[in-house]
């Protein structure tokens, strides 16, 4: 069987390209190419957010490859408008290929993916289920026993038995690395030659926060792969000339696995490879475990991702995140010491979140700015399908559109106790401030002599250089936006809540 493998575009941008300069691959669909390919199956991988293509353009390139099943990644709620749109697009001329999508967004609303021009969804974990399908097809045989599945039967929706979690990540093949286009997987704000990929060394997370769609997808469980196989799939990376690994992991380090990191960091620092690395941690393994914090920065480990959510303990306790405001202080603190360059993530606007609530985040986000947090993120609280919060916005009847390009995080998409177009308007603002005030700080400063030090002037010029588009966007685009928000949330219909329940059971019929 032909393949395509498709990414599509997020209204056309990708946030962390259009304002960081940095554009991640799409590791999961390497994944499923690794998994199909030792069958015999030719396989192409179609990057159409890296690669600027719309709709038409990725259309054609499915059309002159002659691919028989297409295969399209709906991780995030934000890639479903391209989804449908280029199964709609590529069916209206060859209603013979076959359609499948998978990813969390695909997972929990199967329902409405195959009510679109989609034959399959996968569901859950893909690799398995995607490879057995495949071969299912090739051999016109029943897909009826390949698990974890749902599909099209007889004007209804089928889903097969659920397919168990695979217990041993070792057992997965080795992704196909070499697919991707290095010379579009680039960090340009660590400066020039600056060649990012991605890595997978765990799945899953032991904790669970109310709003977070990772423990629903892969149940309550957290597996990884061994040292000596994320070795094996480093020096492979190597070999290719990337420079920057950013790890996927939703939790890079966790409580139980600290004796295997540490053993991964002394390989990695005893090897000696020349890899700078960027994952995602909780803020209170850094600051209750300086001494992993510091083996893993001597390790390669420049850069953090950090869920820190608020600024209020009260809203962390409603949310679930198991930790304090006075931990992550500690914790920005020990990472900052460390050279590690930080990226806080605060979540605003959750429904049980008040005014008063609201503004201590904000003053909080600053005083970690002085403390050493050095870049910020304020996320619109979202219900993502498949969450609590979603199930809950929808029985309180407080979602105002299921327009899933605007699940993003941010754009607010609920009622909340903030004027929706104010809190859209006011978390971009203190993100700018923060901005204007950080690069300011650096600018004054200009730090010399560290990989830190490195880093932070590297994105110091790249933000000079493209100050004015975001003094545009903040003046122009911010106001307009703003508006739009407030038009959507005027026009609101109560239709929404009927989809959405529809959604919740997952309907049965097409």
């Amino acid at each position: 069987m032909r393949v395509a493998l498709i990414r599509g575009s997020s209204n056309g941008k990708s946030a962390y390209r259009e304002i960081f300069g940095v554009s991640m691959p799409p590791l999961g669909l390497a994944s499923l190419a690794a998994a199909v390919m030792p069958n015999g199956h030719k396989t192409v991988l179609v990057d159409a957010l890296a690669e600027g293509f719309d709709v038409d353009q990725t259309a054609e390139i499915i059309k002159s490859w002659a691919a028989q099943i297409v295969a399209v990644t709906i991780n995030a709620s934000p890639y479903y408008e391209f989804a449908a749109n280029l199964a709609k697009k590529v069916k209206a001329e060859n209603k013979n290929i076959v359609f499948v999508a998978g990813g969390h967004h695909a997972t929990f609303v199967y329902s409405q993916v195959l009510a679109s021009d989609f034959d399959y969804v996968v569901l859950g974990e893909g690799e398995q289920t995607f490879s057995e399908l495949v071969n299912t097809l090739a051999q016109n045989k029943s897909v009826s026993q390949v698990k974890g599945l749902a599909f099209k039967g007889d004007g209804k929706i089928v889903q097969t038995t659920p397919r168990p979690l695979m217990e041993n990540l070792d057992s997965l093949p080795v992704p196909a690395f070499d697919m991707f286009n290095k010379d579009r997987c680039k960090a340009d704000v660590f400066g020039s030659g600056s060649h990012l990929i991605t890595v997978e060394t765990s799945r899953g997370c032991p904790y669970n926060c109310e709003f977070c769609s990772v423990t629903v997808m892969w149940g309550h469980c957290w597996r990884f792969k061994s040292v000596k196989r994320v070795l094996q799939e480093l020096r492979l990376i190597k070999a290719l000339g990337y420079n920057w690994v950013f790890i996927v992991d939703d939790n890079f380090m966790v409580p139980v696995n600290l004796k295997e990191r540490e053993l991964l960091f002394n390989e990695l620092k005893n090897q000696g490879d020349a890899f700078n690395f960027i994952s995602q941690i909780r803020i209170d393994i850094a600051a209750h475990h300086p001494d992993i914090i510091k083996s893993a920065a001597n390790s390669g480990l420049r850069i953090v991702f950090l869920g820190m959510e608020s600024g209020n303990d009260d809203v962390l306790k409603s949310m679930r995140k198991g930790t304090n405001v006075a931990t992550a202080m500690e914790g920005i603190k020990v990472l900052h010491e460390n050279g590690i360059l930080t990226h806080g993530g605060f979540i605003v606007g959750a429904p049980y979140e008040n005014e008063n609530q609201l503004n201590s985040t904000f003053e909080y986000a600053d005083r970690l700015r002085m403390a050493g947090l050095d870049s910020i993120q304020f996320s619109i609280y979202t219900p993502l399908p498949g969450t609590k919060a979603f199930s809950k916005a929808v029985k309180d009847n407080s979602l105002v559109t299921l327009d899933w390009s605007m699940y993003d995080g941010l754009h607010p998409v609920m009622k909340s106790q903030r004027k929706p177009h104010w809190l859209y308007f006011k978390s971009n603002t203190a993100a700018a401030m923060f901005f204007l005030k950080k690069w300011i700080s650096n600018k004054s400063t200009q730090p010399l002599g560290s990989d830190y030090a490195n880093l932070v002037r590297n994105a110091t010029r790249f933000i000079s250089k493209n100050f004015m588009e975001y003094v545009k966007d903040l003046l122009v685009t911010l106001p307009l936006n703003s508006l739009r928000i407030w038009l959507i949330f005027r026009k609101a219909e109560a239709a929404v809540t009927k989809d959405a329940l529809e959604i919740l059971g997952q309907k049965n019929s097409l």
